[in-house]
């Protein structure tokens, strides 16, 4: 059965065969010699059609499964194209699943690309994955500056198929907190990027021993668009499309996730591996791992869970979950494994006050001549997602672990998303509808 939702591995695979019939000898004769000779914008062109020919295989799983995306085509068409490939999953809302492709991954970058857009409410194919669209880069991409990773999509409600696609970027003329909102909708006769100059909230712009705005997580809420620094808070832009210029506002993060400086940290941590925020049951929910960046001992650590007021005034802490409490519960204990500190803690978007954290079973070897350490090695023996009922403190779920052979990245970037119900059967979605009606912790579920 296709679930409701899914923990999505940000990393899109790519998957080449040997044979793909007719059609990869067709592309092998078509592409043959062209690719050197090819000046820039017939590149460009010849990127987006063979990013757009892939053929997309979703491998959905019920959380706390990790499901993943990959793009599949023959050999003989990747040698032929002789293009760069990549592929990362760049945002999701609603039915709708984005794609960055090939070597370009937002403002910023190459302009060797393009958006891939998977729409699953308008799938032709029955219950696959299609592609819908793609959407060129972003005009004069490579003189444009990112921050940080800011695509968010927002789709209309059904029966609507439209969408907008957004990216915020600073250009070398400029200067923060002055930007530029990029802004595709997919409802014009024929869509092109619109650019708009804005002026960020003063609350981003630089200040010493500070880190400069950086988006870490991005999505839309409402008619909204969200962009989020985890060290600092979030930039909302109210009425993008409007014709009056677009409003944007700054919430500071809650007491519990204080900022980090320069001074005490040189180089910015990697905050998604213990903050993270959402939009779930109708409001911006926000999870952070307390002590990690206080330094605290880690019997001390807590998990903490806010929502942000509907008037987006003040945060409301809603739930603490100690790690000791983790480490003690029989779930936990079952595993036979030592006290790992979670990381990458994830929200359900449907069942409010369920998080998802990933725990790695590893060893740290340090091989040392002397007094001097000359090399770290790490073990991994295993990797395991928890599913957290936040507010009755409860391990209710635990995959079954992915074996050290299969672990490719201890710190994953999961994306929650529900576009694969999209894809389910009409009796998938009566089934998960009775389902969702009343959750394992005996509450009613909200969905978003």
């Amino acid at each position: 059965m296709t679930p409701s939702w899914v923990l999505l591995d940000n990393d899109v695979g790519l998957c080449f065969k040997e044979e793909d019939g007719e059609a990869a000898a067709v592309a092998a004769e078509k592409n043959k010699g062209v690719v050197a000779a090819a000046p820039p914008f017939e590149l460009w062109n010849s990127t987006m059609e063979f990013l757009g020919s892939m053929t997309p295989e979703a491998i959905l799983q019920q959380p706390p499964k990790i499901s993943t995306i990959r793009l599949r085509c023959s050999k003989a068409r990747r040698d032929a194209a002789g293009v760069a490939l990549g592929a990362v999953v760049a945002c999701a809302d609603k039915s709708l699943l984005v794609l960055y492709g090939g070597n370009y991954t937002g403002p910023g970058s190459s302009r060797r690309g393009c958006y891939l857009i998977y729409d699953a409410a308008v799938s032709v194919t029955g219950g696959a994955l299609t592609l819908t669209s793609t959407v060129p880069p972003l005009p004069l991409s490579p003189c444009l500056t990112c921050i940080g990773a800011g695509a968010v999509a927002l789709r209309s409600h059904p029966p609507s198929s439209s969408y907008l696609l957004a990216e915020l970027a600073t250009s070398p003329e400029g200067q923060f907190p002055d930007a530029e909102l990029y802004l595709w909708r997919s409802d014009l006769p024929a869509p092109q990027w619109e650019k708009k100059a804005v002026r960020l909230p003063e609350e981003v712009r630089w200040a010493p021993d500070k880190y400069n705005f950086c988006v870490d997580i991005a999505f839309s809420f409402d008619t909204s668009l969200c962009w989020i620094d985890l060290l600092q808070g979030l930039v909302v832009c109210h009425n993008p499309l409007g014709q009056q210029d677009p409003q944007f506002r700054f919430i500071k993060l809650p007491d519990g996730c204080p900022p980090v400086s320069i001074s005490n940290y040189p180089y910015r941590p990697r905050i998604q591996e213990f903050r993270t925020a959402a939009w779930v049951a109708g409001a911006i929910k926000l999870v952070a791992l307390e002590g990690y960046l206080e330094d605290w001992d880690s019997h001390q650590y807590r998990l903490v869970t806010w929502t942000l007021t509907p008037d987006l005034s003040e945060w409301k802490k809603c739930a603490v979950f100690n790690l000791t409490d983790i480490w003690a519960s029989e779930r936990y204990l079952a595993l036979k494994i030592e006290q790992h500190t979670p990381v990458c803690p994830v929200l359900s978007p449907l069942d409010d006050g369920v998080v998802y954290v990933v725990v790695n079973d590893v060893e740290v070897h340090n091989i040392v001549q002397g007094f001097e350490v000359l090399e770290t090695k790490v073990d991994v023996k295993g990797q395991y997602v928890l599913g957290l009922d936040m507010p009755h403190n409860k391990v209710i779920s635990i995959d079954g672990g992915r074996p050290a052979a299969d672990t490719v990245q201890l710190t994953p970037t999961l994306i929650p998303t529900v576009f694969c119900s999209w894809l389910q059967s009409p009796k998938d979605r009566q089934r998960e509808a009775k389902a969702s009606e009343v959750g394992e912790s005996g509450k009613k579920l909200k969905v978003v």
